[in-house]
């Protein structure tokens, strides 16, 4: 069993959004098994293990005509569980990027891009949030991020070491040594549920894994500002003087 972790400074992105860097805490046998993301780690060190996980997509790509043809396909570690499809539907993408059939999210099903290839990918998350983690497999490509009123191309050779490599059934490595994975966190301006996901054909080919950190229900907040609220009620009382 492995433990990875990786992190660095925290960076301001051009326009809109703020690009930030965290540790990634998982447990597997990375390169080519099961990657499950436990919780990541801010800089501030605050640990979070509540994520937002992709529950629908609808892809537009680049036309398949068999082989290692088209743009974006689901792909997984050699050994991992999971699906690997060249040409996939809507389905294989949410089986890719969400959660597993136990309720885990494994960095090691992704989504791989053919270098030339380009898509739109609109995506459905869970439940709201309002920070989108993105994982980069390669980190030598580029991918558009549409939401919460940030439209901005991001470079994965900037992001941070995310502490595990991964080999998929896409590529070959020497002794199944994998390819690095690269991540980086992205605030966005407004809580959102949609994301849309571009790459051009001069974006090379991101492959990668998504998920959101999830935004507290507005009824729980309510709900711990009602408890306080009738503590200090009680405590009043308990000081008013009796007749």
């Amino acid at each position: 069993m492995t433990v990875g972790a990786a992190a660095g400074t925290l960076l301001m992105a051009a326009g809109s959004a703020s690009a930030f860097s965290f540790t990634t805490n998982f447990v597997g046998t990375p390169p080519t098994g099961n990657i499950f993301l436990e919780s990541i780690t801010t800089q501030n060190g605050t640990n979070i293990s509540d994520f937002s996980a992709v529950t629908g997509a609808s892809l537009t790509n680049k036309p398949y005509s068999g082989g290692n043809t088209g743009a974006a396909s689901s792909d997984r570690g050699d050994n991992a569980d999971g699906i690997a499809v060249e040409d996939p539907s809507d389905a294989n993408i949410v089986s890719s990027l969400g959660r597993d059939a136990n309720g885990k999210l494994n960095l090691n099903n992704i989504v791989d891009t053919e270098d030339n290839g380009y898509f739109t990918l609109e995506l459905e998350f869970e439940k709201a949030f309002n920070t989108l983690l993105l994982w980069e497999r390669g980190m030598n490509s580029r991918i558009q991020v549409v939401a919460g009123g940030i439209d901005q191309v991001f470079d994965s050779s900037t992001f941070d070491y995310a502490g595990f490599n991964i080999d998929t059934t896409e590529i070959s490595t020497k002794n199944d040594v994998g390819q690095k994975v690269g991540s980086r966190g992205i605030k966005l301006g407004e809580s959102v549920t949609k994301v849309t996901l571009i790459s051009k054909s001069s974006f090379q080919g991101p492959d990668f894994k998504v998920a959101g950190v999830t935004v507290p229900e507005p009824t729980a907040v309510l709900g711990l500002t009602a408890v306080a609220g009738a503590f200090v009620a009680s405590r009043r009382r308990k000081g008013e003087p009796t007749a």
